[in-house]
């Protein structure tokens, strides 16, 4: 009967370690959100900042849905590429060095091809964020190099 019970509640242990950490699995895939401003307008933004999050991006997605944008956080500045993999719609793409505005490229099409035919677009300066945005969103707000975006700070 010892032997039973002891067997039993092993299981027991096992299966909640085993459940604790798909739990956080799952929630480290799911994007958390934030607010920033840009050109005096408060963005709603899903975050990406670990590796899956920034490979995925917006692919698979129909539309920005609730969302304005996707914001991708990197540990450092680098020349970090985009790729259209797995879009469904054209976004506007905008790289961010010390919170300011070192490159942008718009009206990136969706693209249909195996992964090593992607066409990668790539910053002119080292960036540690990028922001995907709905296409012409930087020609309908003028966004220019320099232009900063900032935290909005949640109200106590």
């Amino acid at each position: 009967m010892w032997k039973s019970l002891r067997h039993r509640l092993s299981l027991i242990i096992f299966l909640a370690i085993l459940l604790s950490t798909f739990g956080l699995k799952l929630f480290n895939l799911r994007l958390q959100t934030i607010q920033m401003e840009l050109q005096g307008e408060v963005l709603d933004l899903w975050v990406a900042k670990n590796t899956y999050q920034h490979y995925k991006g917006l692919g698979g997605r129909e539309s920005f849905e609730e969302k304005d944008g996707l914001i991708m956080i990197f540990p450092q500045a680098d020349k970090y590429a985009i790729v259209m993999r797995d879009m469904e719609f054209p976004i506007d793409v905008v790289w961010f060095s010390q919170g300011k505005v070192v490159d942008m490229a718009q009206n990136l099409p969706p693209e249909d091809k195996v992964e090593k035919d992607l066409t990668k677009y790539y910053p002119r300066q080292k960036a540690s964020l990028i922001l995907e945005l709905p296409a012409g969103w930087i020609s309908s707000h003028g966004l220019k190099i320099g232009d900063e975006i900032r935290l909005v700070e949640e109200e106590a």
